[in-house]
């Protein structure tokens, strides 16, 4: 009898394992092993979600992180991703505001590049019917980073003037919407490298775009604010650049440093 009591552990054990496919960091600096694994433990705790993976976002930390070079290293192997969308497909016992088939948005440590993730319910939010889950796999990390820069930090206010910088990555596009639609200012510059990023800045809601492979970024604020200079820079690029925004801010101006490339 204790050896069928065993037997029948083994196989409910064995049923719960999830089949997976992940990409795997097995040496730093090289590239991502695509593995087949079989993990009991991809069954949700208490306060998690086991998750369907559908999208997952590449962020500037994700390749950092498998260089080596993030503030806080992951001992490998491991699994890169922290921004997922996809389907609650199991609810640990103390969920209340998710149910499985829910289409969520999450935020995870890693192991977001899988076909299969856990993550904790807090940070995993149900994506209203109009957002599609490979456009919701690009906005906790970018809008996140921004609205707080431009709201908590800078205490942005309506119709203020504001400069981004590297406007055509990710965090970049997301300030200049945020700026251009939450807070209608008259000016939103986008500083970016040749036309076609101009563009894309435009398409954001730039209302102006500084080419700076091929203008002077001072003197066209300067133009195009009249000599006021601007109230706001958001600055992901450092260096020089951030020396040339310094000194073209308005009386009261703030700029916001966000993780120097």
């Amino acid at each position: 009898m204790h050896r069928l009591a065993r037997l029948t552990q083994a196989i409910v054990s064995e049923a719960r394992r999830t089949m997976f496919t992940a990409a795997v960091c097995t040496e730093i600096s090289k590239p991502l092993e695509i593995q087949q694994k079989k993990d009991h433990q991809l069954s949700p705790y208490d306060d998690e979600v086991l998750l369907s993976v559908k999208y997952c976002g590449i962020n500037f930390a994700d390749i950092l992180v498998c260089q080596g070079k993030y503030q806080s290293s992951i001992p490998v192997p491991f699994t890169p991703g922290t921004e997922v969308t996809g389907i609650v497909e199991e609810v640990g016992k103390n969920v209340k505001t998710l149910k499985k088939g829910d289409k969520v948005i999450s935020l995870i440590m890693n192991g977001g590049f899988s076909t299969h993730c856990i993550s904790p319910a807090m940070f995993t939010w149900k994506l209203p019917s109009s957002v599609d889950l490979r456009a919701g796999a690009g906005l906790i990390v970018n809008y996140g980073t921004a609205y707080l820069a431009l709201t908590r930090k800078a205490n942005l206010q309506q119709g203020e003037s504001v400069l981004v910088t590297a406007a055509a990555g990710g965090t970049g596009l997301a300030a200049v919407e945020i700026a251009s639609k939450v807070f209608k200012s008259k000016h939103v510059i986008a500083a970016c490298g040749g036309p076609e990023k101009g563009n894309i800045a435009k398409s954001k809601g730039a209302t102006d775009v500084i080419d700076y492979k091929q203008e002077k970024l001072r003197s066209r604020i300067g133009e195009i604010t009249g000599g006021d200079g601007v109230n706001v820079v958001f600055d992901p690029v450092g260096g020089d650049m951030f020396l040339d925004c310094v000194k073209s801010l308005a009386r009261e101006g703030r700029i916001l440093t966000i993780r120097y490339a």
